[in-house]
Parts: C-alpha cells; sequence; structure tokens
C-alpha cells in the first residue's frame, strides 16, 4: 500500500447528518467509530461501525442516505485493517444508494467514487481508480468550482495516483494546485496541507531535486512546530517520513536525530501500539540494519511486527511488511531457513489480500529469490526474479524504478553463476528501459552502471568497465551525499578496476577513500569494512609494504574475531597469513607465536592425528630452526614426521622435506655425520617421486657440504654436478639459485687443483648474483 494513498485517509470518515432524539444511539456508536479510527484501533472500529450499521438499518431502514454513511465509513475501517474485499463491498452499497437517492451528480456521489478510487489505489487497479477520481472530480468541479476543498482531496489522490505509475510531470501539478487550495482553506499548519506537501516532498526526492525535497520535509516540521508545539502526534509520521529521506540519502546521524524525536513523541503521546509509533520503529530498525547492527535492528522489527499484529492481528498487509523487513535481516545474518519462512508468510497474506499479480507480492517474491540466490538455490532464485519481474513490468510498466532493481538482481544471480552473457543482457535491458523513459541521473541507474562494470571487470573488459563504473559514481555523487555508503561502494569498485589493471599504487588511493568513507559511516570495528581492507592487504603485498600489509591484517584479524569467534576456521586462515607476513618482515617469534595458535585450534578440531596439525607442526618446526631454537624445532619435526607417517605414509614428499630439515638441523649443529642419514632418505623419496625436482638438486648441494666439510672432494663433485644439472634444467642457466652450488663446485675444483676451472665457475657464480641484483 503506498505511503502516498495512506496520508490521504485521516479525514476519510464523516459523522452522520445530526439526527433526532431516538436514533442517538447509532449517532453515539459513530463518533465511537470516528474517535477508534483516529488512534488506530481499527479491529475496535470495526465492531462499533458493524453495531450503528445494524441499528440505522432498523430504524432507517437499507436504502437511507444515513445507512450509506455508516456503510462508507465501515468501508474506510475495513479498508484500514487490510479487508479490502469487504471494503468494497461496503463502499460500493454506499455509492449505490447516493446515486440512486442523490443522482449521479450529487457531492455525496462524488465523496463514495473517491473512496473507491482509494481502495482500488491499494488494490493496484490503477485504471479503475483513476476512472472514479476523475469521475469525482468533473461532479466537484461542476458543483463547488474549481478551488474547493473537495476539489483539493481529488487532486491530491489523483496525483498520487499518477506519482504511483511514475508519470511525474502529471503528479506535480495536481499535487501543487491541491497543496494551494488547501493551505488557502485549511492553513499551512493543516492535516490535509501536509498531507500533500508531504507527497509533494517525496515527488521532488524521486525527480532528484533533493535541496527542494528537504526544504518541503523542514517547512511541514517548522510549521507543525510553531502551530501545534513541539510534542503534537501529528509531527511523529512527518518527522519518520523526514529520517526515511535522510536515511536514503545515506546522512545516518540526521536521520537518527529526526528518528529518535519522532519515537520520543510517541511514547508520550500516542497509545501504544499505534500506527505511527510502528512507522517510527520500522524506520529505525531499517536505519540499524543499514548500519550494521543486526542484533538492534532485529529486536526494533520483532517490536514492529508485535505491534503491528496487535494493531490488526496476524494477517493484515501491515504484518506481512514487517515479516518481510524481517526475512530481509535473516538473509543478510544468513539465517536463511528463517528468511524463506518470513518471506512465504508475508506473501500468503499480500496474495489473500491483494492478489497474486500485485506489486507488493513481487517485492517480497523478489526478497524470497534473493534468499534462494543467497542459498545457491540457482534455478529456484532464477524463478522466483522472472516471475517478480513480469508482475512488475504487468502493473507498473517497463521503466519503474523497482522493476530495474530487478532486473539488476537477476542479473546478479547470473553473474555469480558465471553466465555473463545473460548478465549483460539483464543489465543492459534495464539501463536501455531508463534511457528510453529520459531517467539518466538515478541511483537504480548507477546500480545498474556500477554492477555492469563489475560483470565487464571479471571479462576483463576492462576500459569499458572503467566507462560505467566512473558513469555510476558521478552519478551517486551527484545525487547523493558525499560520504554514502553508495559512493564507497563505487569507489571500491573502482579499486578492484585498478587492481585488475596493474595498477596497485592508484588502487590503494581509491581503497582507502572507500575505508574512510565506511568508518565514518559504520564505525572502525564493522564487518562492512572488511571487503576494503582485504583489498588494501592485497594490493599492499604487491607493493611489498610489509609493514602496511602487517598493520591492515591485524585489523582484519580482530574484526573477524569479533564477528566469528577466535577459533573460527576463517579466523584461522587470517592468523596464518598474518604469521606468514611477520616471517617475511623476520619478526620470528610474533610469526611462531600465532602458528601455535593455529597449531593449536587443529588439534582441538581435527585431534592429533591429521595432515592438517602436521602442517602446521613442521610451519613451527621451521620457525624455530630460523631462530637457532634446535631442541624446539627437532620436537616438531619428529611430531610432524610421525603424523605424515601415520596419515599419508612413509614415502610421501611430505616426509623428504622433514628428513630434509631433520638434516638440515644435524649439519648446523656441526654433526654433518648424524645429518647424511636424513639427506638420504629425503633424497630416496624425492629421487622416486619428482626426480627432476629442485628439491632433489637441494639435497645433492647438501650432501655435497657434507663430503666437502670431510674433505672428501671426490665424492663430493658428482652431487654438486648433478645438483646443478638439475637446476640448470628446471629453473634456467641463470637463476640466482645456481649462484650456491656453482661456488660449492668452485671450491672443489681448488681444493683439487682445478685453478682455471675454479675461476671460472666461481666468475659464473658472480655473474649470475650480479644479474639478480640488476
Amino acid at each position: 500500500m503506498s505511503r502516498k494513498t495512506l496520508l490521504a485517509l485521516a479525514a476519510g470518515l464523516v459523522l452522520a447528518a445530526p439526527i433526532q432524539a431516538q436514533n442517538i444511539e447509532w449517532k453515539t456508536l459513530n463518533q465511537e467509530v470516528l474517535s477508534l479510527y483516529q488512534q488506530g484501533k481499527y479491529a475496535q472500529a470495526q465492531i462499533v461501525a458493524e453495531q450503528a450499521l445494524s441499528l440505522a438499518r432498523t430504524l432507517k431502514g437499507n436504502r437511507s442516505l444515513e445507512v450509506a454513511t455508516l456503510h462508507g465509513n465501515l468501508g474506510l475501517v475495513l479498508r484500514a485493517e487490510g479487508k479490502f474485499a469487504e471494503a468494497e463491498e461496503q463502499l460500493k452499497r454506499c455509492l449505490s444508494i447516493r446515486e440512486s437517492a442523490l443522482g449521479s451528480e450529487h457531492p455525496d456521489v462524488a465523496a463514495a467514487l473517491n473512496n473507491l478510487g482509494e481502495l482500488y489505489i491499494s488494490l493496484n487497479q490503477l485504471t479503475l481508480a483513476e476512472r472514479h477520481f476523475k469521475r469525482a472530480l468533473a461532479i466537484r468541479e461542476r458543483k463547488n468550482g474549481g478551488n474547493h476543498p473537495a476539489v483539493a482531496q481529488l487532486l491530491h489522490n489523483l496525483g498520487a495516483l499518477y506519482d504511483i505509475r511514475n508519470q511525474n510531470a502529471l503528479a506535480e501539478p495536481l499535487y501543487r494546485r491541491a497543496l494551494s487550495i488547501r493551505e488557502r482553506e485549511f492553513g499551512e499548519a493543516s492535516v490535509e496541507a501536509q498531507a500533500t506537501e508531504f507527497n509533494l516532498a517525496t515527488l521532488l526526492e524521486q525527480t532528484g531535486r533533493y535541496s527542494a525535497a528537504e526544504a518541503s520535509y523542514a517547512r511541514i516540521v517548522e510549521t507543525l512546530d510553531k502551530t501545534l508545539g513541539p510534542q503534537h502526534p501529528r509531527l511523529v509520521p512527518v518527522l519518520a517520513g523526514w529520517g526515511a529521506f535522510k536515511l536514503r540519502r545515506g546522512e545516518f546521524e540526521a536521520a537518527e536525530s529526526r528518528l529518535q524525536r519522532a519515537r520520543n513523541i510517541a511514547e508520550s503521546r500516542l497509545g501504544n501500539p499505534h500506527p505511527d509509533a510502528a512507522l517510527v520503529l520500522n524506520t529505525l530498525a531499517q536505519l540499524r540494519q543499514a548500519q550494521g547492527k543486526m542484533l538492534e535492528a532485529e529486536t526494533l522489527m520483532r517490536q514492529t511486527l508485535s505491534a503491528h499484529e496487535a494493531l490488526y492481528g496476524d494477517r493484515h498487509l501491515a504484518v506481512a511488511s514487517s515479516a518481510a523487513n524481517l526475512a530481509s535481516l535473516r538473509r543478510e545474518q544468513g539465517r536463511y531457513d528463517e528468511a524463506v519462512a518470513l518471506a512465504r508468510r508475508a506473501m500468503s497474506i499480500q496474495e489473500a489480500v491483494l492478489g497474486a499479480r500485485h506489486p507488493v507480492v513481487a517485492r517480497t517474491l523478489n526478497n524470497l529469490a534473493q534468499t534462494y540466490a543467497a542459498q545457491n538455490a540457482f534455478d529456484k532464485a532464477e524463478a522466483g526474479f522472472r516471475e517478480a519481474n513480469l508482475i512488475l513490468e504487468q502493473g507498473l510498466g517497463a521503466d519503474s524504478p523497482q522493476l530495474l532493481g530487478n532486473l539488476n538482481d537477476l542479473g546478479r544471480l547470473y553473474e555469480r553463476a558465471e553466465q555473463y552473457d545473460k548478465a549483460e543482457a539483464q543489465y543492459l535491458r534495464a539501463l536501455k528501459l531508463w534511457e528510453t523513459a529520459n531517467k539518466a541521473e538515478h541511483p537504480a541507474v548507477a546500480a545498474l552502471r556500477a554492477d555492469l562494470g563489475t560483470l565487464m571487470i571479471a571479462q576483463k573488459r576492462f576500459d569499458e568497465a572503467d566507462k560505467q563504473l566512473k558513469l555510476a559514481l558521478q552519478t551517486r555523487e551527484k545525487i547523493l551525499v558525499p560520504d554514502h555508503p553508495l559512493i564507497a561502494d563505487s569507489l571500491h569498485r573502482l579499486g578492484r578496476l585498478q587492481a585488475a589493471q596493474g595498477k596497485p599504487e592508484e588502487a590503494i588511493a581509491t581503497f582507502q577513500r572507500a575505508l574512510a568513507i565506511n568508518e565514518k559511516n559504520f564505525g572502525v570495528n564493522h564487518e562492512k569494512l572488511l571487503p576494503d581492507l582485504n583489498a588494501l592487504v592485497a594490493n599492499q603485498q604487491a607493493l611489498k609494504k610489509l609493514a602496511e600489509v602487517e598493520a591492515l591484517q591485524i585489523r582484519v584479524v580482530t574484526l573477524q574475531e569479533q564477528r566469528l569467534g577466535p577459533t573460527h576456521p576463517e579466523v584461522m586462515t587470517l592468523v596464518a597469513a598474518l604469521a606468514a607476513t611477520e616471517e617475511e618482515q623476520n619478526k620470528l617469534a610474533e610469526a611462531e607465536a600465532l602458528q601455535r595458535r593455529v597449531l593449536v585450534y587443529r588439534e582441538k578440531t581435527f585431534g592429533m592425528d591429521h595432515v592438517r596439525v602436521a602442517e602446521s607442526l613442521y610451519t613451527v618446526a621451521t620457525l624455530n630452526q630460523k631462530m637457532h631454537r634446535g631442541k624446539e624445532a627437532e620436537s616438531y619435526y619428529l611430531r610432524a614426521q610421525a603424523t605424515w607417517e601415520k596419515t599419508v605414509g612413509p614415502e610421501h614428499n611430505t616426509l623428504a622435506a622433514v628428513q630434509l630439515a631433520l638434516g638440515d638441523l644435524r649439519r648446523e649443529a656441526g654433526k654433518p655425520a648424524e645429518a647424511e642419514p636424513f639427506y638420504q632418505r629425503a633424497l630416496a623419496i624425492w629421487e622416486k617421486n619428482t626426480p627432476e625436482s629442485s628439491h632433489v638438486a637441494t639435497v645433492l648441494n647438501n650432501l655435497g657440504v657434507i663430503r666437502s666439510a670431510q674433505a672428501k672432494y671426490a665424492d663430493a663433485e658428482p652431487f654438486y654436478t648433478r645438483a646443478l644439472k638439475i637446476k640448470e634444467r628446471t629453473l634456467g642457466p641463470q637463476h640466482p639459485s645456481l649462484a650456491v652450488v656453482l661456488d660449492n663446485l668452485a671450491i672443489v675444483y681448488g681444493q683439487t687443483n682445478r685453478a682455471a676451472l675454479a675461476n671460472q665457475t666461481s666468475a659464473r657464480a658472480k655473474a649470475i648474483r650480479d644479474l639478480s641484483k640488476s
């Protein structure tokens, strides 16, 4: 149901004409209906309205004008409850009686036509609504002239209809004419004038005139403050609407202040529950969700749902809307089964009340499809998006922002499934539909261009991606506040393009801009910062700026610990990556402590005899070895060896790596004879599995070193020679690692009286080193 339409209902109920004393009881009942309606107590109002109607029928007859009025009032109450089929029956009876009694040109017939038109807007039967409004307007203008308050009501409602259709050029002059009449007849602070100005403000926002929209909201509040006082209940829906405007603009602090003021007034001046109070809670919940404060958002959404259930029962459209909002939150929280159940509950209500082809149903169906997409249920998601899009196109037209958003969602589904041609077709179709309507500067279009640009990055169409992403950013910068999260989104996407183009310096600057915006909006310890932080890690690593990488990784680990807990698998992966950065900076103690944390986690998670545990044992051992803590290193290596022998067998390459490391420990401790058996076992495993690998060359070189240390140069030479040939074949003749083997071989040549060959070999080693430095 449209927000614009609801604002016109406050004056909908009417009292019957003055009546005789014997009829005082049903007149009193009718007054009570009006009071209950204004308090938002619709279920109670219905009971009283039915009592009044029954009594009036007995006293006045079924076709009296008094009974017609009561039929109309009951119809409006039923409509407020979301009982649209019953409401239509009552409103049609009111119209029928009045036409029979008064003729087709009477102002009271026009009032009945208007009420039916409002109901048909709720049902999205816009052509039927337009027919009723136009007929009523013609009657009013002929009977009352063009400046009558009743004419203003019809101008307002007809404007709302065109507004819903996105026919802004038709809607705006109707709103302005209605506003002029209402301000003159009722005053600027009247319910009627401000309902119209509120609708006009939303239209100004939709057409990109944000300053004018802001001025309208401010004017309404200022007028109410002066005329009714700063605590008047009529401020509540206006402040809620202004807060929603600020939220859409990304001005979270401004939205907060307006919504909290509305909440304070509602709590002190309105009953609990009350429709306007529930409206405030719902908008506050959306703000918390946008801020990433999911627990607070959940609490507020549950309060809204409870309020709507208490007000209307469990089958009202407001209840469905609350359930759909909570479903969206559940999806964002990753609680998919609950999200599906809530969305289906919402759709069940909406289809029963509005029919299966109503745009409101399409919104919830799209919500459900997004949940299926998050669950990787591609077929269900695709079917849901397609059906929702068909409903919207039939109901709102091909250029509605809502349809464009849904087309975009379907495009994202195809992109996620790497069906890039289908994704691009969706994006381009939506862009063409919008641009044909000459509406180029709208958030929906910027979102389309952003997604299209991201798709083109995946396809390495960098020039095209650059064009689309910059157009998206330009649009967002023009129509949004400078620190809006969507501007950060555009900057992040541009950073991804720059990184893909091999421009890490530019990418870092762009990601830092995005991060600064998100930090301002969400704080410095929020999970929404993770994409920017991770992107900065990758690009700083590309530049080998290890200190910057370390600081960023620490932030990422801290955030993920807060979000997932200190022993979550994703956190452990990040801890291991941080350890690698610490090791690369030669911060060996820090790296070793982090890797031991990973080891403890793996032991608890997988048990002691698991390959992942052996990997951690080996990593911790290497760090201890680098720190010259031989005993600790050997202990970890031996544990890794025992685990790998149990899990992968005694001839796996991992066992060779352990043997090499244990041999190095013995050799570094000055025990070459003890080292050789480990080297020999490593050599046997690698020669069997990967005879031409650089690992074989490494072991051969180390065996040569042992022989040289024992002055067994003739034995050492074949090891060096074989090692050199393998490295030349596998790594190329100029690889830096050849220099070590060449130096060792030159020593052997020198010790065996081959000076010329020794000099030649040394010179080659030096040339390789010089080349690697250049």
